[in-house]
């Protein structure tokens, strides 16, 4: 019966951090298609390599906390102790955030880039106030949702109502930015049934043991950013800003996706956590084997979408001048299905199993390998090539996690459910391109929607067939865990 409510409570957590991440990305994602026809490509790369240069400073001003704390956070057994490691860590945030925001715009400076640099200086400032962390600790992070939506909500219709000529671009930032800041502060204002707020519990911690353990897991979130940000900071430098917008644009869309799985993913810490403190380590398989069965047939339906509309979705979505993104989405389509699962696996395995030099082993290889390939192939192909070497590093990655990894879970498993995500994809391409050749429609809309429903019914019938010939996706552990929907908890 305890099983049933804590599989309850996870999924309810996973579902709740998947909303909360929709809601940080959905401010870029809803106005995309009214940005992209303000402003240029030019000028949508500019702020992106800006962008991902300021973002690598906010995850070193983060200090590795988004994951220790919310460990730290979990492990806390009573209200005292929750209090002394919240400030203790929301200290040591507020410190790098300031001494980071400072060397940026020394950067910034010292090499006279562009303005658009020191307007992303201020995302370094707004890290000082997310304390989402501690939210993710608790479990309780779903209680921040609706704050958050209005905050998102505001921000959408400013970028509407504000936004309407091509030399506005910092203004858009700004809006942003302002976005950001307000959603982050709304997290405070549910801090105090969670804490003890008496002036001795606010203090700096001078247990050099928090600084050490946060900077361990700072170096592969350092690594992971740093390769997301090289590939647009290495192709502006050989392709130029319109490249880099091409790029940009063609990823939001898989970003958005990613973020919202790995972020359910970073919902089980706590949990998993908690099952390797009591020795269950014979749970973290199980939940491995059924979260992968969703990823697996969540990909199938999504990428195989992907790749039968793209073409018709960009000039939708994006408008003129973005006929280039076509084949950067479908290319990296397929980093929903491996990315997601690094995430899972890092989230649901790596970190609650203490495998941090395992991480940053693991993290520095496939930034090595981002690096290499985006040198070898950007000057080339240009968004293609970024796009190419991302997904070459996931993959990579994913490797790499399954080696270390081979003594916990079932890679026999794991492996023939990659087969098999990956054969249902390209039975669903090639019935879609015979009934591509067989239809002739005018129009994108039509197109759109027309193929878009084609493909995911003919993925829900590849599954259904799958399912009912093997156990593949839906085994017995699958099973056992959905049947709590059935309870009457």
């Amino acid at each position: 019966m305890e099983k049933k409510k804590d599989t309850k409570l996870l999924m309810i957590n996973m579902v709740s951090s998947g909303v909360f991440q929709l809601l940080m990305l959905i401010v870029p994602i809803i106005t995309t298609p009214y940005v992209s026809r303000i402003f240029s490509p030019e000028q949508l790369g500019l702020y992106a390599s800006s962008y991902s240069m300021a973002s690598i400073f906010v995850t070193i001003a983060m200090f590795g906390i988004p994951i220790y704390g919310a460990r730290k956070i979990a492990q806390s057994n009573d209200k005292e102790t929750r209090t002394k490691n919240f400030f203790s860590i929301w200290f040591l945030q507020i410190f790098f955030s300031v001494i980071c925001f400072a060397l940026f715009n020394f950067i910034v400076i010292a090499f006279g880039l562009d303005n658009m640099y020191y307007f992303q200086s201020f995302l370094i400032l707004v890290t000082i106030f997310d304390i989402s962390w501690f939210f993710i600790g608790l479990e309780e992070i779903r209680k921040n949702i609706l704050r958050n939506f209005i905050t998102k909500f505001v921000a959408t219709l400013s970028i509407f109502f504000f936004i309407k000529q091509n030399y506005q671009l910092d203004i858009y930032l700004f809006i942003n930015v302002l976005a950001m800041l307000l959603g982050n502060l709304t997290m405070f204002t549910s801090l105090r049934p969670h804490l003890i707020l008496k002036k001795n519990y606010y203090h700096f911690s001078k247990d050099l043991r928090t600084v050490k353990e946060s900077f361990r897991l700072l170096i592969p979130m350092l690594i992971d950013t740093t390769k997301n940000a090289s590939a647009k900071l290495i192709l502006v430098s050989l392709a130029g800003n319109y490249q880099v917008g091409i790029f940009d644009q063609g990823s939001k869309i898989i970003v958005l996706l990613l973020g919202i799985l790995t972020s359910m993913s970073s919902a089980l810490v706590p949990r998993m956590s908690h099952f390797v403190s009591l020795n269950r380590k014979n749970e973290l398989n199980k939940y491995f084997k059924v979260f992968n069965s969703i990823i697996c047939v969540f990909s199938v339906i999504v990428i195989s979408g992907i790749i039968s509309v793209g073409e018709f979705f960009v000039p939708l979505f994006f408008g003129e001048g973005y006929s280039g993104v076509v084949p950067v989405l479908i290319i990296g389509s397929f980093v929903i299905l491996f990315g997601t699962l690094n995430g899972f696996m890092m989230n649901g395995l790596i970190i609650p199993l203490s495998l941090d030099s395992e991480l940053i082993k693991a993290s520095s290889i496939s930034m090595s390998s981002v690096v290499l390939l985006n040198l070898a192939f950007n000057k080339y192909l240009g968004a293609i090539g970024a796009m190419l070497s991302y997904l070459s590093s996931t993959i990579i990655l994913t490797i790499i996690y399954c080696i270390f990894l081979r003594k916990n879970i079932d890679l026999k498993s794991f492996f023939i459910k990659i087969t098999t995500t990956i054969m249902l994809i390209i039975i669903n391409y090639l019935i879609v391109f015979v009934i591509k050749n067989s239809i002739i429609m005018t129009g994108n809309i039509s197109n759109f929607i027309l193929f878009g429903g084609i493909s995911v019914f003919i993925s829900l019938i590849l599954i259904y067939i799958i399912t009912l010939k093997s156990s593949i996706f839906f085994d017995g552990s699958v099973k056992s865990v959905f049947n709590f929907f059935k309870s009457k908890y």
